[in-house]
């Protein structure tokens, strides 16, 4: 026990006082500091991902303060904690020193943070009258506050960074009385930025839409049906934009640490390296008194810089190492981006807690993870599965069809495709015509083996076998593997290259178009040009909760009236327990190189206890009315 050690020898009033200086804070993370006992005093000057106290950036925007101001490129820099009043005593971390009553009234005490990072990006404030005063470096405590005992809270102005603060903060006390002096020290480390994996609950979904896009607007009202029919109430946000990606330039995450009641949570907005206003809006339009926002401080005009193509694999162990919050992985397309490894990998390295690797997107053509790749929770002894597209059993799937005397069916089923159109008769593709398009074979080899082996990256990084696994039908097909104008009058806006137009106008195409002529020599010696799905992927979609699916429509082959991709799909989400609703985005999404993840934007529970494995697989659960069926939202 922490007590204060005054023995006062009768009328005499003869002190012997051994001077001691104790700080602590929550180290054991249990919400509160332990001044009666020792659980907070063991290790507090070391910490580990086991132990240690844990404090947050405090990067809320209170009143919206900040983010009225209309100089927008620095809206980052201004937040709660960006000087020094507390505009939000809730996300302070306690810190507590034990009272003596034995001190002098020459006592005086210094509270401090050495080293520059950690010195420039740490508030202190002490407690007095019910007023929380900012400590500087300066700043000396008196003996009425320091016999009382330090009521003190810190918070952090910004999250941890490569190249920069690593996030650790070493609070010293020094206390002096008279001739004596004493010190004592209690590391904290920021909470990260991390992102919630698809096992917590859902409470938000955005949307991009625009007045020149109708159809756009028509996806965010199915979607918000899809949602009410499942009981879920809050409506689906519209982001007014013209680029119609909602999850390319943002991601919600969020940050906490333990509380008296529970995980203390702060939603924060993590803008993408992209640039463009989608991503600015996160500080303009989406920060308050429990939500704040930071950015990576690079620019990127890559590919998979793309915050879409971040996923988070649920909790799991092995090899010894825990991963309460789950991993980050993310897909690199090395020949593409010139050799350069996505630019938010850095900043997702340095939370320290997620930690990241990457993905071989070689193969892909502007691809993100959930083109062939999905982490859900499932019936499963792990608790989640992961959804892989098989372009290789899919094209053995077609040649079945074929044999089976269905070779001249229409192997891509999309309404549009089977109106009585002369122009779209090029589109009329049969089964039998997809089977010798010129690198159908050549293609699906290639992307067969390149998923195989990001599979086994996955089993090799967190352990799951093959029962953990379910796979889908799709197929991939070469970017720029057309060979006819009449198949590049048909596909080509979907398929292949982009009209001279939007050539000449985007600055994007030219970092491509530059990226791959370096590299082509490389690129050719192995591999057809980069792929894409040839069908809406069943992995781009999005869990909801209480094991329901939104998934795309694959407008796979007809075959006696029934879509052979539909009933795999279902049979496959079905072997680990998760029911599967088909939605139809083929014009809004899949036609403009993207999915169902890429233009949806989810935010999630954000109160896990990230710092223990023994909540990993605590899921907040809504009831919900579970069908099977498909949205026909016909755009």
């Amino acid at each position: 026990m922490h007590k204060a050690v005054v023995l006062t020898l009768g009328v005499l009033a003869i002190t012997c006082h051994a001077l001691q200086a104790i700080i602590l804070a929550d180290t054991n993370r249990d919400g509160k500091v332990d001044m009666n006992g020792n659980s907070d005093d063991a290790l507090k000057s070391t910490w580990t991902e086991e132990r240690g106290a844990i404090f947050m950036a405090n990067i809320a925007d209170t009143n919206r303060r900040c983010s009225a101001r209309n100089n927008s490129h620095h809206l980052d820099k201004c937040h709660d904690a960006s000087d020094n009043i507390l505009r939000n005593s809730k996300y302070l971390a306690p810190l507590r020193t034990v009272a003596d009553g034995a001190l002098s009234d020459a006592a005086r005490g210094k509270i401090f943070v050495p080293g520059k990072y950690a010195e420039k990006n740490v508030r202190i404030f002490h407690k007095s009258g019910g007023n929380w005063n900012y400590v500087n470096k300066s700043y000396v405590f008196s003996p009425p506050d320091l016999r009382a005992g330090l009521e003190l809270g810190i918070d952090a102005r910004d999250v941890g960074r490569p190249k920069g603060w690593d996030g650790m903060a070493m609070v010293n006390f020094v206390l002096t009385d008279q001739e004596q002096s004493a010190n004592d020290t209690v590391a904290l480390r920021v909470a990260p930025i991390l992102i919630p994996h698809d096992k917590r609950r859902l409470e938000k979904m955005s949307v991009a839409t625009h007045k020149r896009y109708p159809n756009w607007e028509l996806f965010a009202e199915h979607l918000q049906k899809y949602l009410v029919d499942r009981r879920f109430e809050e409506p689906v946000t519209r982001i007014d934009s013209l680029h119609g990606w909602a999850h390319d330039h943002f991601k919600a995450g969020y940050t906490s640490m333990p509380g008296p009641d529970g995980p203390i949570s702060l939603r924060v907005y993590l803008k993408g390296c992209l640039a463009g206003p989608e991503g600015e809006r996160v500080f303009e339009d989406m920060r308050g008194d429990s939500a704040g926002a930071v950015r990576h401080h690079e620019t990127s005009e890559l590919d998979s810089d793309q915050l879409g193509n971040i996923e988070i694999i649920p909790p799991h162990s092995h090899n010894g190492a825990n991963y309460p919050a789950g991993r980050a992985v993310m897909g690199f397309a090395r020949f593409m981006s010139g050799h350069k490894t996505p630019k938010m990998l850095k900043f997702l390295q340095a939370q320290k807690f997620q930690h990241p690797f990457t993905l071989d997107h070689s193969w892909l053509f502007r691809g993100q993870i959930a083109d062939y790749m999905q982490f859900v929770p499932a019936n499963t002894s792990r608790g989640w599965a992961m959804i892989v597209a098989d372009p290789v059993a899919t094209l053995k799937l077609f040649k079945k069809a074929k044999k089976d005397g269905h070779g001249e069916n229409i192997a891509i089923s999309h309404h549009s495709f089977l109106r009585p159109e002369p122009e779209k008769d090029c589109d009329k593709m049969t089964i039998s015509q997809l089977l010798r398009l010129p690198l159908v074979r050549k293609t699906t080899e290639w992307s067969g083996k390149s998923i195989a082996h990001n599979v086994n990256v996955i089993k090799n990084e967190t352990g799951i076998t093959e029962d953990d696994i379910v796979r889908v039908p799709t197929l991939f097909y070469s970017r720029d593997g057309l060979t006819t104008l009449r198949q590049m009058y048909c596909m080509g806006n979907r398929y292949y290259v982009p009209p001279k137009s939007m050539a000449l106008k985007t600055k994007r195409w030219f970092h491509y178009m530059w990226n791959m002529a370096k590299n082509f020599f490389e690129l050719a010696r192995t591999t057809p040009w980069p792929s894409k799905p040839l069908y809406p992927t069943a992995t781009n979609g999005i869990y909801f909760e209480n094991f329901q699916y939104l998934s795309p429509q694959p407008f796979g082959p007809l075959i006696d009236g029934s879509d052979i991709f539909v009933e795999a799909i279902r049979q496959a989400f079905g072997k680990v327990g998760v029911n599967v609703t088909f939605f139809e985005n083929w014009v809004i999404h899949h036609v403009r190189d993207g999915g169902i993840e890429r233009a949806v934007n989810v935010e999630r529970d954000i109160f896990q206890k990230w710092w223990t494995m023994d909540a990993a697989d605590e899921t907040p659960q809504r009831e919900v009315a579970p069908e099977n069926h498909t949205e026909d939202q016909r755009a």
